[in-house]
């Protein structure tokens, strides 16, 4: 009896695990997903490990808590119902319906039957509804070249961070609209009130429908930053001048993102050296020359002949981060 209840515990040590694991491959990828060991797991068998795997995690979790409306990461079942409840953009040429179906049906695929490609569709497609629709969190999409080029090379177009600067989290959660479409009204009524161009000529090779909400921080901070990040916003108008003296913040013959910054969460202190850095910028191009030419112009001439600088500034030049 006693060999027997030996072996029986033994087999049940033995199997377990493997009933655990067949679970685990048997999981529908929306359960795996608001489960951190789960999701883990997901991204090891896809390839994706280390520093890139937790990039990959946070956006998620970020993601999931922004969605949220009440400040906790939902469980799977709360995730079919927000996502089944979440009223997207349907004008034509949105593609924001066609991305909530996608995302819908890919979550409902068992882990181990999903693709490479379609998890890296679920990661993207949950960001950019997340950012474009969720207002749990004071968020900002990252270029996912910028932070790793392991991801960027799998096809991961964006991580999503959350934003610390108290300013940014009151603009962001308390003046700033909270959908699309109240977003680039917002756009449209501040720029024209401020004499920044015409946003309603604006292509989307200009400004993307995922960047709109950054613009608008930036909008907002200008109103409502504090006296360095006011500055801020004042030397990337600079920037922007035309010939005539007029500002076009999205000049599609002359374009530049540097407004994005402000989605890099940059301290006082970061954003005072970019000030002064975009100022003598602004007096480089002087309303003419091309603003990627006068940026990188003054860089290489702060850098001079440091070695490291000089490297920082052709990866900031091959991945046009600001100049796309």
């Amino acid at each position: 009896m006693r060999s027997l209840l030996s072996f029986i515990v033994l087999f049940g040590l033995l199997i377990l695990p493997m009933e655990h694991a067949n679970a685990g491959a048997a999981s529908k990828v929306i359960d795996l997903l608001v489960n951190d060991s789960g999701l883990s797991e997901l991204l090891t068998r896809k390839g994706i490990r280390g520093v890139a795997a937790h990039k990959v995690k946070s956006s998620v979790r970020n993601s999931l808590l922004n969605l949220s409306s009440n400040g906790q990461l939902p469980s799977a079942s709360q995730l079919r119902r927000i996502l089944q409840n979440l009223s997207v953009d349907t004008s034509q040429g949105s593609p924001d319906a066609a991305l909530k179906a996608k995302l819908r049906s890919f979550l409902n695929k068992s882990g181990d039957s999903i693709t490479s490609d379609e998890l890296t569709d679920v990661v993207n497609d949950l960001i950019y509804l997340s950012h474009r629709y969720g207002s749990g969190q004071a968020t900002a999409l990252a270029c996912s070249q910028c932070v790793s080029e392991t991801l960027y090379q799998r096809g991961f177009k964006y991580t999503l961070e959350v934003l610390e600067d108290s300013n940014a989290q009151r603009v962001m959660k308390s003046f700033l609209p909270k959908n699309p479409k109240q977003t680039r009204a917002f756009v449209f009524k501040t720029m024209k009130q401020e004499n920044l161009g015409d946003f309603s000529r604006v292509s989307l090779d200009v400004l993307s429908r995922e960047e709109e909400k950054t613009l608008a921080l930036f909008l907002g901070m200008k109103k409502f930053g504090n006296q360095k990040q006011k500055d801020f916003v004042q030397a990337v108008l600079d920037i922007s001048k035309k010939p005539d003296g007029s500002v076009q913040l999205l000049d599609p013959s002359n374009k530049h993102k540097l407004w994005k910054l402000f989605a890099d969460d940059l301290k006082d202190s970061e954003l005072e050296g970019w000030t002064k850095i975009l100022r003598e910028v602004a007096q480089e191009s002087n309303g003419q020359s091309s603003k990627r030419e006068a940026f990188f112009k003054v860089l290489e001439k702060r850098a001079g002949d440091h070695k490291g600088m000089q490297d920082r500034i052709e990866v900031l030049k091959r991945k046009n981060c600001f100049f796309q």
